[in-house]
């Protein structure tokens, strides 16, 4: 009887032992898998910010965010030379500035953003979409710009006339208030 008894506290003592190797065993495997998602989104985002795809950009740093990275290989990758050229690039900064590490998804959701709305803005009311162009251009004002960035926008061949696109727009009563907002950004 006590044999029988010991053997099913060792079987018992062995079993829960087996489990708790495998559910740490899984939480490393899960562990590794999420650095690995992480890393992938981090990597996509880089490259549609390179490649001016804005809101691939953005919706892809979203997706990371809401991964909940571990803050330490978001600072181990913002320091990467891909990341500091991304950003140099985006922000109009000369080779050899320093770039901040600090909430690096963030600043580049932020500057797709940017890039992205403003895009959007001056094509809407090009085409005379105005409505279109409104809700751009609040969103645009809504994420607070960098001024410098904006005024970089502006002088942008992308849109050769965005100064006197802005001065137009500010004539047309559907864009006024926005369009003031937006050049008094980029005049600052």
């Amino acid at each position: 009887m006590i044999k029988k008894r010991h053997m099913i506290l060792t079987l018992v003592t062995l079993t829960a032992i087996l489990l708790l190797w495998a559910s740490v065993n899984t939480a490393q495997v899960l562990q590794q898998e999420k650095a690995v998602q992480t890393k992938s989104l981090w990597d996509k985002m880089i490259r549609y910010a390179q490649t001016g795809l804005w809101e691939q950009a953005r919706e892809t740093g979203m997706e990371l965010l809401n991964l909940n990275p571990e803050a330490g290989l978001i600072q181990q990758w913002s320091q990467s030379a891909a990341y500091a050229e991304t950003y140099r690039k985006l922000m109009g900064l000369p080779t050899g500035t320093a770039v901040p590490v600090d909430n690096a998804v963030q600043r580049i959701i932020k500057l797709s953003e940017t890039h992205w709305f403003w895009d959007d803005f001056m094509h809407y009311a090009h085409i005379g979409r105005f409505d279109l162009a409104q809700d751009r251009g609040r969103a645009l004002l809504k994420i607070e710009p960098d001024p410098e960035l904006m005024l970089e926008l502006a002088e942008s061949e992308r849109y050769q006339y965005s100064y006197r696109s802005l001065a137009l727009m500010q004539e047309n009563e559907a864009l006024r208030d926005i369009a003031t907002e937006i050049f008094k950004l980029v005049e600052t």
